[in-house]
């Protein structure tokens, strides 16, 4: 049976899930994070019978938690995983969002003088 894990989008749901994270006393199976990227981190738990895989990141200037949740803890290997490939998306956004900043001009200029605007 292959794992399907679940983004937790629900406020009332997310709040319950940030109190287990929070109580719970088993170890981290996965943790992703880098002075590179510091307020931004993939990590990941068994708490019950759940794999759990709790991403953050700034955006908008506000920090965001998402949880992913998964029915079978099943393997470490496998919550391992799910985290680095959440860690791997991390990075991903964060390499766009600096490109973009850095070459916005070469970007956005040239379009924007072809009569195509980017604020309308």
């Amino acid at each position: 049976m292959p794992d399907i894990w679940r983004e937790i989008d629900d406020d009332d749901e997310q709040d319950v899930w940030q109190a287990l994270w929070e109580d719970a006393t088993g170890p981290l199976v996965a943790d992703f994070q880098s002075e590179y990227m510091p307020f931004e981190s993939a990590q990941a738990r068994i708490i019950g019978r759940f794999g759990v895989v709790r991403v953050a990141r700034v955006e908008y200037g506000q920090q965001r938690v998402t949880f992913w949740v998964t029915r079978k803890s099943g393997d470490d290997s496998i919550l391992w995983q799910k985290a680095r490939n959440e860690w791997s998306d991390l990075e991903t956004i964060h390499e766009d969002e600096w490109y973009e900043s850095r070459h916005h001009c070469q970007i956005y200029l040239p379009r924007e003088a072809g009569g195509v605007s980017e604020w309308r």
